[in-house]
């Protein structure tokens, strides 16, 4: 009863203090409207552009009014300050009416207007609004193109209180795109940045964060972070981010499979929403609920949470959750042989999508795989063969999407390279042309000359005589650099080609694996052993991992290329580095039970490219991993010849034939081979191993018999003094 009376009283102040609110919003737009009539010039601009903003959340087609008038005004006015503000509160405005496109296009009106005025202050604040729209848009592309030059300008600027917020909006971008360590990192450094007195900043920080190592099935770390932001939100009384963490956590639970952890936490959330009466929250919440005890074969709490969160659903208009709940209800029933009644959950499912003319894919190859299975029961094959081919078709047109998103960004990729070959031949025809002019002046200046030879004597004949042959020797010259250019530049292209074609070769072949192990798991994860679970999952990793050293050699070839990777060479002690490589790759050479010996002297300092020199160890070091068998070894061994350092990283692996040995270097030769465990490899880190240590001094060979291992020598020049 006393709980009841709090609840009461807590809703009346409540009211009372949006009423309080509210009725002071209203006259202070009042006494905007009655100040307009009065003001002039700019000060009606200003007004004008404060009523605007006032409105926005009540009337924001009022509001738009009222800017729009604004604009105009400043224009008479003749303050282009005040024309690019009013352009910021029609772009506020029609944000508000939802309109985005208009927002974009409003704030690119006033950002030209900065610029102009060299605003450089407003100029970053109205990017970072632009990169805001575009997120909410969906144009992820643009968005974070916004957010980095925003972030170049505001630190540029000395605005240090900004750039965390920053960094945050990047991290978000990442985090949609499914680049989840990028993400963390953006968030880390916004987390490190915030100030600490900025306590809900910071607990949405860890509460994004939690939300990446989530999705990175780094379940205790993201429990972790989620607890951190919940004692923060609970600190500083946020009731609502609060009860959202703690749904977070529990949902963080259900994927750990800790059912009873993940329903104490999921019922704390439901109890601090009813509290607040945010039912929209509700509906979710419910339905992990109904989850969990369906797993649990706890069918009767589980359709009853069902049939509350479709309510829920329903009172929101939400038609995903409501097609979400039926295709659960559907399942349930499903599970306890009550065929009509999971038949017509699964039609309610399918007619709610009809209706809201949405096809949500996923749960309409649930529903036909359901009716498969209640037709197979009922014997009826033919409608169950029917119902199981469009399951199939549905997957397929899953699969066919997630492949086309890749194709369409490898696509943009060689899109880009393709630019990149017109701009290089544009350069080469600018260069033919300044040519070409030169040798049309050279002819007149010899007609000049030859004049001059004819009116004056014999010594300027031999003057113009040796200056041609000078002028023909610079020409030729010259068409020697072109053609030492060209060839260059045809060379290039070529390496890029087969490149390109090589990586977008490769890159299938972990794609399909990952896709179809992550396939088998989804459709047949109760079937399967622990053991295959486990197997599946290993080789979705060794897919993964494929792919990332595939991309990292990639990204550091492709800056290589383009002269981005500067030779910065210092003196440094070379087992540091050996041991740090060897840390790095330890795991790789436990999973094949490789013991990874080093044996370098202590003082052993040399002069080079420290992170240069990190990526020939990294290659070098993981090949010979990937080419040695199980129980095998490999050694790192440094010392001095010759007054240089040489390090030797030699395995007991699978060894190379001659023909092999004497290409491997050969950037024109396609030369790949799996490793022990079917490992695939492009030749693109022996490359980048070959540049590094050349351009660090140095030279690189390969000793090596078919059977007996491989021993790969490079040298180093040792530090002065």
């Amino acid at each position: 009863m006393k709980q009841g009376i709090r609840i009461i009283l807590c809703l009346l102040i409540c009211g009372m203090l949006y009423v309080d609110q509210l009725s002071g919003q209203t006259a202070r737009i009042d006494s905007l409207k009655q100040a307009i009539e009065k003001a002039q010039g700019k000060e009606q601009v200003e007004i004008l552009n404060e009523l605007s903003d006032a409105m926005a959340n009540y009337d924001p087609n009022k509001a738009l009014e009222y800017a729009s008038k604004a604009v105009d005004k400043a224009k008479q006015v003749g303050n282009e300050q005040l024309v690019a503000e009013s352009h910021q509160s029609e772009a506020y405005a029609y944000y508000k009416m939802g309109d985005l496109k208009n927002a974009i296009q409003a704030n690119e009106a006033a950002l030209k207007t900065y610029r102009e005025l060299d605003d450089q202050q407003k100029v970053a604040e109205v990017i970072n609004s632009m990169g805001a729209l575009y997120t909410m848009k969906g144009d992820l592309v643009k968005a974070k193109a916004q957010f980095d030059k925003a972030l170049a300008l505001n630190q540029e600027l000395g605005n240090d209180d900004r750039i965390p917020s920053i960094l945050m909006n990047i991290g978000v971008i990442y985090k949609k795109q499914s680049r989840y360590e990028m993400a963390l990192e953006n968030f880390t450094k916004a987390l490190e940045q915030f100030d600490e007195n900025d306590s809900l900043s910071m607990g949405n920080a860890y509460a994004n964060i939690g939300n990446v190592y989530g999705k990175l099935d780094e379940h205790t770390k993201a429990i972790n972070m989620f607890q951190m932001a919940s004692d923060i939100f609970d600190a500083i009384g946020n009731k609502r981010a609060y009860a959202k963490t703690i749904s977070n956590i529990g949902t963080t639970y259900m994927g750990m499979d800790e059912h009873d952890r993940a329903r104490a936490y999921l019922n704390e959330a439901k109890r601090l929403y009813e509290e607040m009466g945010a039912q929209r929250a509700m509906g979710k919440i419910i339905f992990n609920l109904a989850n969990i005890e369906n797993t649990q074969d706890n069918y009767e709490k589980a359709l009853k949470h069902c049939q509350n969160a479709l309510s829920h659903y329903r009172n929101n208009d939400n038609k995903l959750g409501q097609v979400q709940s039926n295709v659960l209800i559907g399942i349930i029933y499903l599970s306890q042989d009550k065929l009509q009644k999971a038949e017509s959950s699964y039609n309610k499912a399918m007619q709610i999508m009809k209706e809201a003319k949405q096809d949500y894919l996923e749960e309409k190859g649930r529903i036909h795989n359901g009716l498969s299975q209640i037709y197979e029961k009922r014997e009826q094959y033919q409608k169950a063969l029917n119902e199981y081919k469009a399951y199939h078709h549905i997957r397929d047109s899953i699969d066919e999407q997630m492949t086309s998103d890749k194709i369409a960004e490898l696509q943009s990729k060689f899109q880009y390279s393709e630019l990149e070959k017109e701009n290089e031949q544009l350069k080469a025809d600018n260069l033919a042309k300044n040519l070409s002019l030169t040798k049309k002046r050279n002819e007149q200046n010899r007609l000049l000359i030859a004049l001059l030879v004819v009116l004056l004597f014999v010594v300027l004949l031999l003057y113009w005589y040796f200056s041609k042959r000078k002028a023909t020797h610079i020409l030729s010259r010259k068409n020697k650099e072109i053609e030492h250019q060209k060839k260059e530049l045809e060379k290039a292209n070529a390496t890029k080609d087969k490149f390109f074609s090589i990586i977008a070769h490769d890159l299938k072949t972990p794609f399909n694996s990952i896709i179809g192990f992550a396939e088998l798991l989804d459709d047949e994860f109760e079937s399967l052993s622990d053991n295959e679970k486990k197997e599946y999952i290993k080789n979705i990793r060794h897919s993964s991992e494929l792919m990332l050293d595939l991309l990292e050699n990639l990204l550091v070839w492709s800056r290589d290329q383009q002269g981005r990777i500067e030779w910065a060479p210092e003196d440094f002690h070379l087992k540091e580095l050996v041991d740090y490589t060897r840390e790095l790759l330890k795991n790789q050479a436990k999973n094949k039970g490789i013991k990874l010996n080093t044996s370098l002297q202590d003082d052993l300092i040399v002069y080079a490219d420290k992170s240069m020199i990190s990526t020939v160890l990294r290659n070098l070091v993981s090949n010979a991993i990937k080419f040695t068998g199980r129980d095998g070894k490999v050694n790192i061994q440094g010392h001095i010849i010759d007054n240089q350092a040489q390090v030797t990283v030699s395995d007991t692996g699978m060894g190379m034939s001659e023909d092999v040995r004497k290409h491997l270097f050969d950037e024109h030769q396609d030369i790949r081979s799996n490793g022990t465990e079917n490992e695939k490899g492009t030749g693109l880190g022996l490359m980048l191993a070959k540049e590094f240590v050349e351009k660090n001094g140095g030279t690189i060979k390969v000793e090596s018999k078919e059977g007996n291992g491989s021993d790969f020598i490079f040298t180093l020049p040792l530090a002065n003094g």
